[in-house]
């Protein structure tokens, strides 16, 4: 029995050590839960630690990157505000250049259109009929045929030709035909200074009794013009008569107190009576025709200058043959042969007579038989052997 009692106080105190036991596990696990539970919250808050610090993060990135992208943004939309600005900027600086281009090319176009218009009126012109473009150019000057007889002129020019005594007077520039006798009376030439004058011979001659035939007192220039195939003479008398004692000139058969040239395919005959045979106060010039001259003094006279290039020239008679005596100036006083020039002279003193130069060229010809000397110059003289043929010189002094 009493083993069977301390077996079932053993079975007690197993049963209780197995509720302690167990009441202990239950205790234990609770706590043990909690812990876990604990370890979990714990585990719990630190993820919602981190998901919330990660989500700050994350807000933060977000907000960060917000506003990195609020920033590029507002960067990109500055960028393309200030490209659209540069845009407008350089669209108005291109407008700006498009429109002085196009000014440019307008004002461009213009001139290129003017130029056009200027050359097509130029090709315009150049495709008119010359007597279309004549009438743009100044008319040439007027052309007059006076035909003489005895003292009368036909026909009767007014504006032209005057009359004044027993001379024709020529006054306003232009080109005149003579032809027929002039006979007892004078031609006179007298227009203004800057005016250039010229006179045509065709079978022309002229005498005057008491003076110059033919006096050219005032013009720019005189050309007189030989007519091919024509005869033409001009004779003086020994007695020249002035109004006013004082005046003396003209001094010669034909005179001019301007320049004079003398060309032509004609023949001039000049019968001087009274001094000398042509007389020119400023430069004398012959190109050309067949001049055949006598007088008793100077028989070729230009006070500045004396030039023959061409023509078959005779003088006869006179003292000295040519002069040219300007003793004032260094670039004048001088005689001039040249060209094909063919010169006689019969002269009772000297052949050719300069104050500072005298040339006689080779091809010319020049034939002296002088009383005097052929050639008398102070200054320079150039003279070509070939061309100077002297028959007889110095039979005066002799």
């Amino acid at each position: 029995m009493k083993k069977h009692l301390n077996l079932s106080l053993l079975s007690v105190l197993v049963v209780l050590a197995l509720c302690l036991s167990f009441a202990a596990c239950t205790e234990t696990t609770p706590s043990a839960e909690t812990s876990a539970e604990d370890e979990s919250s714990d585990v719990t808050q630190a993820a919602l630690d981190t998901e919330t610090v990660a989500g700050e993060e994350t807000s933060a990135d977000a907000e960060t990157s917000a506003d990195a992208e609020t920033s590029a943004d507002a960067e990109t939309v500055a960028d393309a505000e200030t490209v659209a600005d540069t845009e407008t900027s350089a669209d108005a600086e291109t407008s700006v250049e498009a429109e002085t281009v196009a000014d440019a090319e307008t004002s461009a176009d213009a001139e290129t259109s003017a130029g056009a218009e200027t050359a097509v009126e130029t090709e315009t012109v150049a495709e008119l009929p010359e007597e279309t473009q004549a009438s743009s150019t100044p008319a040439e000057p007027t052309q007059i045929t006076l035909t003489f007889s005895g003292t009368t002129c036909a026909p009767s020019v007014a504006g032209a030709v005057s009359v004044d005594g027993n001379a024709y007077v020529i006054s306003q520039t232009g080109t005149y035909v003579l032809t027929g006798d002039l006979t007892g009376g004078q031609l006179r030439v007298s227009v203004p200074k800057t005016d250039d004058v010229t006179l045509i011979f065709k079978n022309f001659n002229a005498t005057n009794p008491t003076n110059a035939p033919l006096y050219i007192e005032s013009c720019n220039k005189c050309v007189i013009e030989l007519a091919p195939g024509t005869i033409n003479s001009l004779t003086d008398s020994d007695n020249y008569q002035f109004a006013d004692p004082a005046v003396t000139k003209p001094n010669a058969c034909l005179y001019s107190s301007d320049d004079l040239t003398i060309k032509g395919d004609g023949t001039l005959n000049i019968n001087a009576n009274w001094n000398n045979g042509i007389g020119c106060k400023n430069d004398l010039r012959i190109k050309s025709g067949t001049i055949n001259v006598t007088a008793p003094n100077n028989i070729l006279k230009g006070n500045d200058s004396v030039t023959i290039e061409g023509g078959n020239i005779t003088l006869s008679g006179g003292e000295d043959a040519i002069k040219a005596d300007n003793e004032t100036r260094v670039d004048k006083g001088f005689i001039l042969i040249q060209g094909d020039a063919q010169v006689t002279i019969t002269c009772l003193d000297d052949a050719l007579q300069a104050t500072n130069n005298v040339t006689v060229a080779a091809g010319t010809s020049v034939t002296v038989t002088a009383g005097g000397s052929a050639i008398n110059c102070l200054g320079t003289i150039n003279a070509d052997e070939t061309a100077l043929n002297i028959i007889s010189e110095g039979a005066a002094a002799a």
